[in-house]
């Protein structure tokens, strides 16, 4: 987990409130940090309660086992 600044994190902003214009409030002020989180491994959950395992080497994301 990193808090971004500068640039990198004016961007992420810009990206993220033109997709949430109606949650500005939440995005853009003194108060209120970019945090990127990066991820090596994922659960996903569907409606069904299907659960698949991912995990990431280098850039690919791949299907794998549960730990």
């Amino acid at each position: 987990v990193r808090v971004e600044t500068g640039e990198l994190a004016d961007r992420y902003r810009q990206i993220h409130l033109a997709r949430n214009e109606a949650y500005k409030q939440f995005i853009v002020g003194p108060d209120i940090a970019i945090i990127t989180v990066h991820l090596t491994r994922a659960r996903v959950c569907d409606v069904n309660d299907h659960v698949t395992h991912y995990g990431k080497t280098g850039e690919k994301w791949t299907e794998v086992g549960p730990l």
